[in-house]
């Protein structure tokens, strides 16, 4: 039996195909970039065995002891830039739909018109929010990201781990479903703004704003 696997994925509206192409959005495809970064993120995650692989081979070349950990944290890495990537996708897909709505032909009944205009309004909202929320998505994800490649040096990692306010994340072990291991990402959050920052000057990293 033949095992088959999608590495990445995108589509430029919700709405079930209809078999013609799809003229509309070639003409109002504003995120063709999004769309690019979102396919190149999500084929990391397919990456991440190969990458582990490696590593764990760099590592051992090199003498350093109790690399398993590590390992599991570049796998995981991976597979959380292929998340970041779907989010992306999906967020571009109800943009796309957004614009349909907006940019819909014009109807000649006035009546008509009046009443597509409040559906019209509604649906471009709706699908606005959609859009956002898995924006947000991405950008927490985005967030937990760098905070689990700044842990991947040791220095850094004793650093943020030695945060009182992040006593319940346990260390951030790879791979954990733990809630407190999952940071929300937001402006006021001093983590991002201090802690990150302060734990890759301690080790030497360089964050780039």
């Amino acid at each position: 039996m033949t095992q088959e696997w999608t590495s990445a994925m995108s589509f430029s509206s919700f709405a079930p195909p209809s078999g013609a192409r799809d003229e509309a959005a070639a003409a109002i495809d504003l995120r063709e970039d999004v769309e690019a970064i979102a396919m190149r993120w999500q084929a990391f995650s397919s990456r991440g065995a190969l990458a582990g692989w490696a590593s764990e081979e760099s590592l051992r070349q090199a003498g350093v002891p109790g690399y398993g950990p590590l390992i599991n944290r570049v796998v995981e890495i991976h597979g959380l830039m292929g998340s970041i990537g779907e989010q992306l996708a999906l967020a571009r897909a109800a943009e796309q739909d957004a614009q349909r709505h907006r940019l819909g032909a014009a109807i000649a009944d006035p009546q008509q018109a009046a009443v597509l205009e409040h559906s019209r309004r509604m649906a471009v909202r709706a699908l606005c929010e959609v859009s956002t929320h898995f924006v947000l998505g991405a950008a927490h994800g985005l967030a937990n990201l760098v905070l689990r490649t700044v842990l991947c040096h040791s220095a850094a990692a004793n650093e943020v781990n030695q945060a009182k306010r992040l006593k319940k994340a346990q260390g951030f072990p790879p791979g954990t479903d733990l809630k407190d291991a999952w940071l929300t990402f937001g402006p006021t959050g001093d983590v991002w703004s201090t802690l990150l920052p302060a734990a890759a000057a301690t080790s030497g990293l360089r964050l780039v704003p």
